[in-house]
This record gives C-alpha cells, structure tokens and sequence, in this order.
C-alpha cells in the first residue's frame, strides 16, 4: 500500500531537520510514543500505542534510517510487530507483523518548509473489515497529528525568550536574531569617588547653577569622556570664567 502527501512547517531545514532526528522532540510529537530508545547511529527501537482506527492497538519494532541528505532528505525502513484491537473482541488483540519504508523531503520556502513524505505500507495480515481506503485515511490521520505536534513544538520553541547578561547589556535570544537592550544613560554610574570630586570642581566653578541636579548630570558627562579630558576642559573653562569676589 502506498501513501504519500505533503505538510508545510514553519521554519528552517536545519531546525525541522535536527528536530526529527532528535528522540527527545520525537518522544513529544509522535502519536502514541511510548518508547524510544537508540540501538546505533542510524537504528531505534520504538513502541507506539495507536487509538484511531483502523489501528487502534500496540506496536513495537525497529526504524532504520538507510539513507540521508543533510538537511534535505533522508529515508527510513521499518518493520515489527503488533496486537490489534478487534472490534466485539477481547483481550490483547491479535497480532499482526507491519513493515515498510518511508523516504521525507524538505523543500524552504519563504521562511517555511515544505515537507513531501512518501511510503509505503505492508501488513501480514491484512483485515478484510478495513477496506484500503481506510487504512490510507488512517495514516494520513497519524502523519497529520505527528506534523501538527512538530509545527506547535517550533512554534513554541521559537517563542522562548531567553536573557543573558553581558557588559551591563541584555541580550533576547530569538530565533530571528539577538536583541542587545542597553541600559539607560542614567543607569550606569560612574566611580563614586571620582563623581564627588567632579562634582565639586563642577559647583566651584558653577556650571549646574548651584542645582545638585545638573551638577551631578555635568560631573557624569565629564566622567564618560575621561577623568584627564575632563580636568583640562574644566581648567579651561574656568580660565574663562569672571574672578570670584
């Protein structure tokens, strides 16, 4: 049985790349997961409990990736076994070996991707209740879910806003970019000490009005540009300055 179909996802091939090759993100958006578990670079043993029809039942077997194109296309083959739940019958269900092969695509565009999945299904035993029609609508339903669970994982995840500390500044990590926030002019502040003498030379030579205010706003200015600057501006200005009485 073949299937194949097409899901649009937001993001970059890298991240919807690195996301299906992550078992920890897979755990989180595959219908049913209840267990992988890596066997080697490219295999995994995995166990799904499936609740939609014409599936509904348990299945553990094995997924093999067979071939890979970072970032763009890989393929898989898989096979193992289930106990399918037989509708009026009780009991674990009857068992039935699965196995197949699934090939992915990622295609960018604008800012999102494009994925076009192919495959193809073989069941041991196939149910003469469900006709073929149904199982493709069955899987379809199940590769939906899994895209639908992987779009609102990158959606949130492009979402988390982080911040870091450096240099005074705050960085926001977004997926976009960074964005440095500065802190305000009036945030930073200058060495005490040095602050105190600038501003006394500042109101000696009266240049705030004898307000505390723009005294201290003058001494900071002076402070950025330099303690030696500021002193042979200051010597300056107060060359130019009426003698005091």
């Amino acid at each position: 049985m073949d299937i194949e179909g097409t899901y649009t996802l937001q993001g970059s091939p890298e991240d919807v790349w690195h996301c299906l090759m992550n078992p920890q993100v897979l755990r989180l958006t595959v219908p049913g997961i209840e267990r992988i578990e890596q066997v080697d670079k490219h295999t995994y043993n995995v166990a799904l409990r499936v609740e939609h029809t014409p599936f509904v039942g348990t299945y553990k077997g094995r997924v093999t990736i067979v071939e890979q194109q970072y970032p763009y296309h890989y393929r898989i083959a898989f096979e193992g076994e289930g106990h399918q739940h037989v509708p009026g019958v009780n009991g674990d269900g009857e068992q039935n070996g699965i196995s197949g092969t699934g090939s992915i695509h990622l295609n960018g565009r604008d800012g999102h991707i494009v994925i076009a999945y192919r495959g193809t299904l073989a069941l041991r035993k196939a149910d003469p209740l469900w006709s073929s029609a149904v199982i493709k609508g069955g899987l379809k339903l199940f590769i939906q879910q899994f895209f639908t669970a992987l779009n609102d994982y990158l959606h949130t995840r492009a979402q988390e806003v982080t911040t870091e500390e450096i240099v005074g500044a705050t960085v926001l990590k977004r997926a976009g970019g960074n964005i440095v926030v500065l802190p305000s002019l009036s945030a930073q502040s200058p060495e005490p000490a040095r602050l105190s003498a600038l501003q006394m030379v500042v109101h000696w030579l009266g240049l705030g009005d004898g307000d505390p205010e723009q005294e201290r706003l003058w001494a900071t200015r002076f402070q950025r540009v330099g303690i030696i600057s500021a002193l042979l501006v200051l010597i300056w200005i107060g060359t130019r300055l009426p003698g005091r009485k």
